[in-house]
């Protein structure tokens, strides 16, 4: 019995360094998500014939584009499922060579700046058959889909779809009080003589309904949560967090090192996201500008994109050097412990301990 809790133990220690000895993280543009999001927002919108003042001529125009967009998406994500099916499968191999790992992660890159800078271009050809009074009155925040990173299992789902609807019945309850308070306070607003104490009273009431749908988000992300398995969290949220002592039968000396570099990626991640949500603001601001010409979105584009080449660049390099550390034998039982992972022979996992103290996330 003790045996096998041993064995239960290191792999679910050797299953906790999978993340930064396999592969890199995917960083993907986030910003030009953003913005690739409200082009979609437009078209449904459009198809639904829900943008005030259409013309069919706008109408034909946004599906000519937007079906442009479609194909010229789906050529460029043909070419990175290609690429990245290659460098995963290359990453399989114990120890991958440098300039192999380069020379198809510079070809990602390529492929990903060529595919954001058609996305930036389609949104805002897009975005431009509109009038600034249109784009005025749907502006609004596209909600993503909260699971759309990983494959539910119908008991999960039976699980969180009571949960789910009444947190909706709470939200519409909270969007209906503050809706009313809302207009309340636009009428005091309207009125020649404001009663600045009533006016102050209201907003506090508004306050307090949003902190009510704030923390009702939160208590449903917590209760969601815990129908999930941690492989499901962690791809989820991209945590990479580990405990290696033990694990893999590795060395003082080697799980110092490998949590040395795992900390090195994660301060790669770390810094090109701040720098991405900086820039991307940045990106946003000039989308939204009806004056702004394609020259400003592609120059600030192109800055997005160098900074997350460079990231994905030393995601790369950082993994490479993790198998360095490793002796034959680890990296080859490394491997199969990825095929029992990608076969579905584990139990869900713990939640893992933080390895990097300088990060919270």
């Amino acid at each position: 019995m003790r045996k096998l809790l041993l064995k239960s133990l290191l792999l679910v220690f050797a299953l906790h360094v999978i993340g930064c000895l396999m592969t890199p993280d995917k960083i993907a543009c986030l910003a030009t998500n953003k913005v690739e999001s409200v082009a979609e927002y437009i078209y449904r919108l459009a198809y639904n014939r829900e943008i005030p003042g259409m013309t069919d001529e706008q109408w034909n125009k946004i599906v000519s584009l937007y079906t442009s967009y479609r194909q010229s998406k789906s050529a460029y994500d043909s070419q990175l499922k290609t690429l990245n099916g290659t460098l995963i499968d290359y990453f399989t191999q114990p120890l991958p060579q440098k300039a192999m790992v380069m020379s198809l992660q510079q070809q990602i890159n390529s492929v990903e700046t060529k595919a954001d800078e058609s996305a930036i271009a389609s949104a805002y050809e897009i975005r431009k058959v509109l009038t600034p009074g249109q784009l005025e009155e749907i502006s609004g925040q596209n909600l993503d889909s909260m699971f759309s990173r990983v494959t539910l299992t119908n008991d999960q789902k039976a699980v969180m779809l009571p949960m789910l609807k009444l947190s909706a019945a709470l939200r519409d309850r909270f969007n209906k009080d503050l809706e009313l308070l809302q207009f309340n306070q636009a009428l005091m607003l309207k009125s020649p003589i404001v009663n600045e104490k009533e006016l102050f009273e209201n907003q506090d009431k508004i306050n307090q309904v949003q902190a009510e749908i704030a923390n009702e988000d939160l208590r449903l992300k917590l209760k969601l949560r815990k129908a999930l398995t941690w492989f499901q969290l962690n791809r989820l949220y991209n945590s990479h967090r580990s405990n290696v002592f033990g694990a893999l039968g590795l060395s003082k000396e080697q799980n110092d090192k490998v949590m040395e570099l795992h900390c090195k990626r994660e301060d790669i991640t770390t810094q090109s996201r701040k720098q991405e949500i900086d820039m991307g603001a940045d990106l946003m601001t000039a989308y939204k500008n009806y004056n702004s010409d394609i020259k400003t979105l592609s120059a600030i584009q192109g800055q997005i994109d160098n900074v997350i080449n460079q990231a994905r660049i030393g995601e790369s390099q950082v993994v490479v050097e993790i198998r360095e550390v490793l002796t034959p034998e680890q990296r080859n039982k490394l491997v199969d412990i990825v095929k029992l992972e990608n076969a579905g022979k584990v139990p869900p996992l713990p939640y893992p301990e933080e390895t990097c103290p300088a990060h919270h996330h």
